[in-house]
């Protein structure tokens, strides 16, 4: 049986690095008692797939995880033996049952919203210059920022990678490109409109597949859905 589960990443846990978020869902499948699936060699671990890694320090109110069982749990069940084990600012919102077969998350999931918030108040002045900023941005013909790599330092153009990006009053609202397909880190735009990334609060809306013209959930592929939320 493979589930896909929907998880919200609260303000709360919102500094736990990405291996931590595998080891705590790893804990709470042991602690819930859910017959997951292992791996095989010297060193097993529950088969679990998520879809994208969160930036250390943003929140999220849609991630994904695919975690493959031994036998058939209740969805509902599942959710709820989860929810008792898991800290309080991580929570369960949905499961699905998806096929054996279906592709994995990371190569399917390509794009993803987030909001953008500042920890201190903008002045209504601040927020018409930086709505101007970024419309000057989105003008350019390139958008080149600069990452370091285990291979060494590679210039990359952000511009193909960002679908949309607006200041819908009081937050940064933008839908880009993640995972296989290229990837734009909030960070990095910031960093492009001349703000300091340390003053925002990065909040992930939604991952999307996109597909025929559409952004899909991937709790599309499941045949089954239970709303835990």
């Amino acid at each position: 049986m493979r589930v896909r589960l929907c998880f919200t990443k609260g303000p709360g846990v919102r500094f736990i690095s990405h291996l931590d978020l595998m080891r705590t869902f790893e804990r709470a499948l042991r602690r819930g008692a859910l017959p997951v699936a292992l791996t095989q060699g010297y060193h097993p671990r529950p088969k679990l797939t998520f879809a994208s890694a969160l930036a250390l320090g943003a929140s999220s109110e849609a991630e994904y995880l695919d975690v493959e069982l031994t036998a058939a749990v209740a969805l509902m069940e599942i959710i709820r033996r989860l929810n008792d084990v898991l800290p309080e600012d991580l929570r369960v919102t949905a499961a699905g049952q998806v096929p054996a077969d279906a592709r994995p998350l990371m190569a399917v999931v390509d794009t993803a919203a987030y909001e953008l918030r500042p920890i201190q108040p903008l002045s209504d002045g601040e927020w018409e210059t930086l709505r101007l900023a970024l419309e000057d941005l989105l003008k350019e013909q390139t958008l080149i920022v600069e990452r370091v790599t285990k291979s060494g330092r590679r210039q990359v153009d952000l511009k193909p990678l960002i679908l949309r990006a607006e200041v819908p009053g009081d937050k940064i609202w933008m839908l880009v490109r993640s995972g296989s397909r290229g990837n734009v880190r909030p960070d990095e735009l910031l960093t492009l409109l001349q703000e300091e990334p340390a003053r925002w609060q990065v909040h992930r809306v939604g991952l999307f597949i996109a597909q025929n013209g559409r952004l899909s959930s991937p709790m599309e592929e499941a045949g089954v859905v239970v709303d835990g939320s």
